[in-house]
C-alpha cells in the first residue's frame, strides 16, 4: 500500500530529529479503498499516545501525494531478529520473547481500551499484530506499528466477506472474513509467541494454505522445551472460538508477568 523512507525533520536552530515518512503508492492513491485505509491509519494513529506504540507525528498531502511522519525506532523487526538468529541454530532466550510479547500485550490493552476524547470507547482492534510489526530499539523498546487495518469496534458492525491481514498470523474469524475485534489480535499474538518459543511459523506454507489452516485453527503440538506456564498462554490466545480466549490484553500480560517473575526469581537464586 505504501512505502517507506528514512528521513531527517529539520527545527529551529538546525536542530534535526530523524524520522520516518509513510507515503501511499502513487498507482494506489487513486484507489479510494486504499486511500481511505491511509486516512483511517492517520486519524487513528495520530490519536494514540502509549510507549509502546509508534507515535505519529504528522498527516498530510503534496500534490496527489499522500503521507505520514512517524518516529524512527531505532533497530530491527521481531521478524528480522528471528532471521537472523536462526544461523546460531538455537531457540531465542524464553524470558527474552515472553518480554517482547508482554510489551506488545499493554500496547494491545491501551488500543483495546482507547477513550476519544469525549470519553466514548473505541475499543481500537489492529488487526494485524504480526513480527514484521512489532519493533524493537536498541535502546531497549517494544513498539507496535502499522494500524493500517485497524478499526474502533464501533464500525465493525459487521463482517466484510473476504480475509484482510497477515495469512499465517490472521484469527480464524478473521480468515472467514467475519467479524474481527480485539480477540483476534490476542489470537495473533498468541500465535506469535509459539513461533519465537518453537523457532518456526505455526503455519508454513503459501497464503493460500495458511488461510485454509487458520479456518479451522490447526495448530502443531509444541514441543517438551517449551514452559508449561507459556504453553498453557499460547493454548488459551489461540482458542478456536474468540469468547474461550483471553478476555483482555491485561490478562493475557498478567500470566506472562507471573511467568516473568518467577523465571527471574530462580535465575537470581541459581546465580547465589
Amino acid at each position: 500500500m505504501a512505502e517507506v523512507w528514512l528521513a531527517s525533520r529539520r527545527g529551529a536552530g538546525g536542530v534535526e530529529k530523524r524520522v520516518v515518512i509513510k507515503r501511499i503508492l502513487r498507482e494506489r492513491v487513486k484507489d479510494p479503498r486504499f486511500l481511505d485505509l491511509f486516512v483511517q491509519e492517520a486519524e487513528i494513529s495520530m490519536s494514540l499516545s502509549h510507549k509502546n506504540i509508534v507515535p505519529i507525528f504528522d498527516f498530510g498531502r503534496v500534490g496527489d501525494e499522500f503521507f505520514l511522519v512517524m518516529d524512527y525506532v531505532d533497530g530491527p523487526n521481531l521478524a528480522m531478529a528471528l532471521s537472523a538468529a536462526k544461523p546460531m541454530d538455537r531457540l531465542p532466550d524464553a524470558v527474552l520473547m515472553s518480554h517482547i510479547v508482554f510489551e506488545a500485550c499493554q500496547a494491545l490493552a491501551y488500543a483495546h481500551d482507547y477513550k476519544n476524547q469525549s470519553g466514548t470507547a473505541q475499543r481500537i482492534a489492529h488487526r494485524d499484530v504480526t513480527p514484521g510489526n512489532l519493533l524493537l530499539s536498541f535502546s531497549g523498546e517494544v513498539k507496535l506499528g502499522d494500524f493500517g487495518l485497524a478499526a474502533a469496534t464501533a464500525e465493525l458492525s459487521e463482517g466484510h466477506g473476504s480475509a484482510r491481514g497477515t495469512p499465517a498470523y490472521m484469527a480464524p474469524e478473521q480468515a472467514l472474513g467475519e467479524l474481527v475485534g480485539p480477540a483476534a489480535d490476542l489470537y495473533s499474538l498468541g500465535l506469535i509467541l509459539r513461533e519465537v518459543l518453537c523457532g518456526k511459523r505455526a503455519r508454513p506454507g503459501e497464503a493460500e494454505e495458511q488461510i485454509a489452516a487458520a479456518k479451522v485453527s490447526q495448530l502443531p503440538p509444541l514441543p517438551d522445551s517449551v514452559p508449561s506456564a507459556l504453553a498453557l498462554v499460547c493454548e488459551k490466545a489461540c482458542q478456536l472460538e474468540p469468547g474461550q480466549r483471553y478476555q483482555s490484553a491485561q490478562s493475557m500480560a498478567a500470566d506472562l508477568d507471573a511467568f516473568l517473575v518467577q523465571a527471574r526469581a530462580t535465575a537470581s537464586s541459581d546465580r547465589r
